[in-house]
């Protein structure tokens, strides 16, 4: 449901849901911001009416790990 983007900073993140004036920072688990249920969790809280952020915070992953969890 939502889009891959960076901010200027270099910044990855996965956003979703309309801009409002309920944001939300979801941090992901260990297995990275691009895994799939993560994206579900952000989906269903962005068909509540929040526009949710999840970033993503290691880059690389840890110990080769997942994507940027």
């Amino acid at each position: 449901m939502g889009h891959l983007a960076s901010l200027p900073s270099g910044l990855q993140y996965y956003g979703v849901g309309l801009t409002s004036d309920k944001p939300l920072l979801l941090i992901a688990d260990v297995f990275g911001y691009n895994g799939g249920r993560t994206r579900t969790i952000a989906d269903q809280f962005a068909l509540q009416g929040y526009y949710v952020i999840v970033p993503k915070l290691l880059t690389p992953g840890l110990e080769g790990g997942t994507d940027g969890a």
